[in-house]
C-alpha cells in the first residue's frame, strides 16, 4: 500500500490514515523505547512517536522520512492533546544527516529565512504582495513592466549601478517612474511590482541597493482621492499582517494625519519644536517626533530640482511640489508621488532647472510631446513599508538574500 502524503495543514482530517511525511528534525526526546520527534516542514511542525528498539542515531537538523499511522493523542499524562504520526524504527528513513551544530548555526545566522519566526515573516510578505496584487486588479489597474537595463532616461540624484549592454554603456534602473509616465499616452490605470537598485553607500537599517518597489500612475489629477486609496490600500495590507498573527504598529481605525508643509511647520512651531526646512527633517528632529504621530501624510513640500516631472506652484515666493508623502516620523519616506507635469514647455524648464540634460530624456520628452494624459504617480517602497507596518526594526530582516554595500554576493550569494 502506498502511503498518502500528508500536508500539516489538514493532518486533522487525516486520522487512522496511513502517511509519509519528510521533515527535519527540530527537537528529540527519548523515553526507554519510544522516541519523540518533532519535525517541521515549511510553518508547520508536527510530533512523530516512534515505539522500539533502534540503533540508528538521529540529530536535530536530519532531514527525514517518516511513514506511521495519523492519532490523536489525548494527552492524558501530559495535559497536552495533539495530533501525531504513530510509527516504529523501520518507518524511519534518514533522507540527509544535519552538519555539525557549529556549521548549522553559522548557517543559520547569516540566513534568516531558516528560523521559523522568520519563515512565518516572509510567509507574511508573500501574503503582503498579493494583497496588493489584489486591490490594484480590482481597482482595474493593468499590471506593467518596465526595463531592468536603462540608457540615461532613469537619470537622477540616487547613483546607479553601470553595465555594458553589448558594448554600450547602460544602467540598472533606479526609478520606473518616468516609464509610467509614459504609459499614460494610451492607458488609463497602471501599476507594477519591479526590483530598482540604487547604489547609494548608505548602509543603514533603512537602506539596500536592490529594493522592491510598487509604483503606480492613473488618470485622476486629485491627489487626495489619490491618497484616500492609499490609505485604504494600507488599512487592508495591515489586516494581511494581522491574519497573519504580525502585530502591526498602525490599526486599521484610525485616519493618519494630512498637513501642508506649511501647515506642519506652523504645527510644531506652535509646539515650541524647532523648525524643519524639508521633510526629511523629521527623521533626526526628536522633538517633532515626540508631538507627531507614528504616519502622517505631508502634502505640497518645498520644491526639489531633480522632481522635475510632478507640478509645482508659487507661494509668497517660494516654489513647492504638487506632491504628497507617507512618512514614518521617526524612520523616513514610505511612500510618495504626485501630480505629473505632462506640458512640454514647463517640464524642459524643469529639466533645466534641476541642472540635467535634456538629452537623457528624449524618449520620455517625445512621449510628452505627443501627448500625455494629466495623472497622478506614486511609488512605494515595499520593503520599508512591510518592515514599518510589521515594527521589524531593519528593512534587511525581511528580504531573503539583502544586497548591500557590506554583502560580497560572489562568495556569500
Amino acid at each position: 500500500m502506498v502511503n498518502k502524503i500528508l500536508s500539516l495543514d489538514s493532518i486533522s482530517d487525516s486520522v487512522g490514515a496511513e502517511v509519509n511525511v519528510v521533515g527535519k528534525i527540530k527537537n528529540i526526546r527519548k523515553k526507554g523505547k519510544l522516541i519523540f520527534f518533532e519535525i517541521e516542514k515549511g510553518n508547520n511542525t508536527v510530533q512523530v512517536a516512534s515505539f522500539g528498539k533502534t540503533s540508528a542515531s538521529y540529530n536535530r537538523g536530519d532531514i527525514i522520512s517518516v511513514s506511521g499511522k495519523v492519532v490523536f493523542n489525548k494527552g492524558i499524562k501530559t495535559g497536552i492533546s495533539q495530533h501525531e504520526i504513530s510509527t516504529n524504527p523501520n518507518g524511519i528513513e534518514v533522507l540527509h544527516i544535519a552538519n555539525s551544530v557549529n556549521k548549522r548555526d553559522k548557517f543559520e545566522s547569516k540566513h534568516k529565512y531558516t528560523d521559523l519566526e522568520h519563515r512565518g515573516l516572509f510567509k507574511a510578505k508573500s501574503e503582503f504582495l498579493h494583497s496588493i496584487r489584489e486591490y490594484f486588479y480590482s481597482n482595474r489597474f493593468c499590471e506593467v513592466n518596465s526595463p531592468t537595463i536603462v540608457g540615461d532616461i532613469c537619470k537622477g540624484p540616487v547613483p546607479d549601478f553601470k553595465v555594458e549592454y553589448f558594448g554600450r554603456d547602460a544602467s540598472l534602473s533606479v526609478s520606473n517612474i518616468l516609464y509610467h509616465h509614459m504609459f499614460m499616452t494610451s492607458f488609463d490605470r497602471v501599476y507594477e511590482l519591479n526590483k530598482v537598485f540604487r547604489g547609494s553607500p548608505s548602509d543603514t537599517s533603512r537602506h539596500v541597493s536592490e529594493i522592491q518597489m510598487l509604483d503606480f500612475a492613473l488618470q485622476d489629477i486629485n491627489l487626495e482621492t489619490t491618497v484616500d486609496m492609499m490609505d485604504e490600500m494600507l488599512k487592508s495590507l495591515v489586516n494581511v499582517l494581522e491574519n497573519n498573527g504580525v502585530e502591526t504598529n498602525l490599526s486599521k481605525n484610525d485616519d493618519i494625519p494630512r498637513f501642508t508643509f506649511n501647515e506642519l511647520c506652523k504645527y510644531l512651531s506652535g509646539k515650541g519644536v524647532s523648525p524643519i526646512s524639508e521633510p526629511h527633517d523629521l527623521r533626526t528632529n526628536f522633538e517633532a517626533q515626540q508631538v507627531l504621530p507614528k504616519y502622517i501624510w505631508i502634502f505640497n513640500s518645498p520644491r526639489e530640482g531633480y522632481n522635475f516631472f510632478t507640478k509645482s506652484f508659487e507661494e509668497d515666493g517660494s516654489l513647492y511640489s504638487c506632491d504628497a508623502q507617507l512618512r514614518l516620523v521617526s524612520g523616513g519616506q514610505l511612500i510618495s508621488g504626485g501630480v505629473r507635469e505632462v506640458n512640454l514647455e514647463r517640464v524642459l524648464q524643469a529639466i533645466e532647472y534641476g541642472g540635467y540634460d535634456v538629452d537623457w530624456y528624449k524618449p520620455y520628452l517625445e512621449a510628452v510631446e505627443y501627448g500625455v494624459m494629466p495623472h497622478v504617480g506614486m511609488g512605494m517602497g515595499i520593503d520599508r513599508v512591510f518592515s514599518a507596518l510589521a515594527d521589524v526594526k531593519s528593512i534587511k530582516d525581511t528580504i531573503f538574500f539583502k544586497r548591500d554595500t557590506r554583502k560580497n554576493f560572489v562568495e556569500e550569494i
